[in-house]
């Protein structure tokens, strides 16, 4: 029939069978099925904030490729979902869970599996302090901007990407594609610092590379910017990163033109601005 894996929760836990998948509820005295019914799942994963995630697995979808389907039980093996969703995540502390449909737009539901938000939107951060960042529109015309737990438009939409959480701010960009600029809100939609960069990525530790286009050089040149704002490395180098936290160093890389030639210069240098390892010609 095939290998069956139990996962334990407290006294309760989930049995299944691969290629089958029935769900069973543990007590301490007997197995009892719920339903004979075939729930068409191969594995399930940890209890998060009392659900877990459903996995069904395609055979052709060894690299997540949007083939496989998931889904959701509760904490005593109650079908939440279907296993019907491109992707999933896990229910956060306030009972929403991100889901993204067959037609690869997304939402939220609840812990009943009710769609309380509808799968409306290209694209969606996580909810905090209440908000959330969501990406709605399609074929490359894109509008971001804030939701809240209802689903309620928390204000304009007035980007059109958006990047990753870190530090409490989200890089944001507004333009033709490929021609954004980009700067940073908060978790409350706040613009913290203006659009007016070429290229930007998540905070972390409290600084975020960001870059700017040199269009004569066909170059992006990188600089290091805080939380405020400040530019800390200026905008001179290719390459920085990653940073290193248990040495406080970042990596950088520095081009410079030789005989009509570009090629490149490698250092290290703490948050100071101050190369602890001098830049040295990297070997062509």
């Amino acid at each position: 029939m095939g290998r069956i894996i139990l996962y334990l929760i407290g006294a309760a836990g989930v049995v299944f069978v691969i290629g089958v998948g029935y769900l069973m509820y543990i007590t301490q005295k007997s197995v009892v099925p719920e339903n004979a019914e075939e729930t068409n799942y191969d594995e399930t994963g940890l209890v998060v904030n009392g659900f877990a995630i459903l996995t069904k697995r395609h055979p052709n979808d060894l690299w997540g490729n949007g083939q496989n389907r998931y889904g959701f039980v509760d904490a005593r093996c109650n079908r939440i979902t279907f296993v019907k969703y491109q992707s999933v995540r896990n229910f956060d502390e306030g009972g929403l869970a991100f889901v993204r449909g067959t037609n690869g737009l997304c939402g939220f539901i609840d812990t009943t599996g009710r769609e309380i938000i509808p799968l409306i939107y290209a694209n969606a951060a996580a909810f905090i302090d209440g908000l959330c960042l969501v990406q709605k529109g399609q074929k490359g015309v894109f509008a971001v901007g804030f939701i809240d737990r209802q689903g309620r438009e928390a204000g304009p939409f007035t980007y059109t990407k958006f990047g990753d959480l870190g530090g409490h701010y989200y890089a944001v960009g507004r333009g033709p594609i490929n021609q954004e600029k980009w700067g940073y809100v908060d978790t409350k939609g706040r613009e913290v610092i203006p659009l007016q960069f070429d290229e930007a990525s998540p905070f972390r530790d409290g600084y975020a590379v960001v870059g700017k286009l040199d269009p004569e050089r066909h170059l992006m040149f990188r600089g290091l910017i805080d939380s405020t704002g400040r530019v800390v490395f200026p905008f001179l180098y290719t390459g920085i990163g990653p940073y290193d936290p248990q040495t406080g160093l970042w990596d950088i890389i520095k081009p410079y033109e030789e005989n009509g030639q570009w090629h490149s210069m490698k250092g290290r240098a703490n948050s100071r601005h101050e190369f602890v390892e001098p830049l040295t010609k990297i070997p062509d």
